[in-house]
């Protein structure tokens, strides 16, 4: 089995804190997410004149692509792959990653983590690789989604964001590997 785009229920990429609250986090079925009329519905003023902009700017362009891109690949100590297992075994909502010294390790686990909470298990100013289990009830029936989530605020450094935007892919390998 691999992992891919197709092996998540959800994902939600944000750069700010504000983002991850439960007002901002809505689960829409991936057959719906991107139907041009929800598209223009979750995209606020800002983003939809910078997508007219670059739709403008990139008419007739043909180019690369970029899925021929490949990240770098982080080491992963056995004991932090092993971390993997309790997502999958549902003791843990929320797994989070980081890099540190040039490897990937598991720097934080929760085994309860609301969507309102979840803004507060993140720094302010570092990127983190996270998986996040959204279990809820609608309609009289309990569900659960996992989610991949790549935060990287626009307050981290620089080299941080490339390296941590290098790595996302190593990540998910990882992920796949230990059947998340």
């Amino acid at each position: 089995q691999q992992l891919g785009a197709n092996h998540f229920d959800g994902d939600h990429h944000t750069s700010l804190i504000k983002e991850l609250s439960a007002s901002e986090f809505s689960y829409i079925p991936k057959s719906e997410k991107f139907t041009t009329e929800n598209l223009e519905k979750a995209m606020s003023f800002e983003e939809k004149a910078l997508r007219e902009e670059h739709e403008t700017s990139m008419d007739g362009f043909v180019g690369a692509t970029t899925s021929n891109v490949h990240g770098v690949s982080f080491p992963l100590s056995e004991e932090d792959s092993k971390k993997f297992s309790l997502l999958t075994d549902g003791k843990v909502e929320y797994l989070e990653f980081k890099l540190a010294d040039e490897k990937l390790v598991a720097s934080k686990s929760k085994d309860k983590v609301s969507v309102d909470e979840l803004a507060g298990e993140l720094p302010e100013k570092e990127p983190r690789y996270v998986f996040f289990t959204y279990n809820h009830t609608h309609e009289g029936k309990d569900l659960s989604y996992l989610f991949f989530i790549y935060y990287c605020p626009t307050s981290s450094k620089v080299k941080q964001r490339m390296i941590y935007s290098s790595g996302k892919a190593s990540v998910i390998e990882y992920a796949s590997k230990a059947k998340v």
